[in-house]
This record gives structure tokens, sequence and C-alpha cells, in this order.
């Protein structure tokens, strides 16, 4: 079952780096978040670093073991 939601406000801002997406998937815990834009390259490297699990095409992100 998959549940990713915005968390920060009904229409978010893109993340502009790597750390504060982390910390917004961090904070999401296992619902995940939807990534768009730039998001994506950083979810990626996030997701190479084991940090976040991706999921639906690689546009949603989770954290894995609690990050």
């Amino acid at each position: 079952m998959h549940n990713h939601v915005w968390r920060d406000t009904v229409m978010p801002t893109e993340k502009k780096s790597k750390e504060d997406l982390f910390s917004t998937i961090k904070n999401c815990g296992e619902v995940g978040f939807w990534l768009k834009g730039k998001e994506i390259t950083f979810g990626m490297e996030l997701a190479n670093e084991g940090l976040v699990r991706l999921c639906c095409s690689g546009t949603a992100a989770t954290i894995i073991n609690g990050g």
C-alpha cells in the first residue's frame, strides 16, 4: 500500500537541496513524500546513499529504518 503526502504546506515549495529534502522525507515517517523537479535527482542520490527508498517509478520516497 502506498500513501505519500505533502507534509509541510498545502502546496509545498520544491526542496532546493538534498539535505532539505531528506529532512522533509524523514519528518513524513513511513507515509513518504512525492518528489517533483530536482527533488527526483536528490531522491536518487539519497537512495544511492541508502537513506531513502524510492517507489512509484522514482517519483516518491520513504525513509529507511528511521533514517
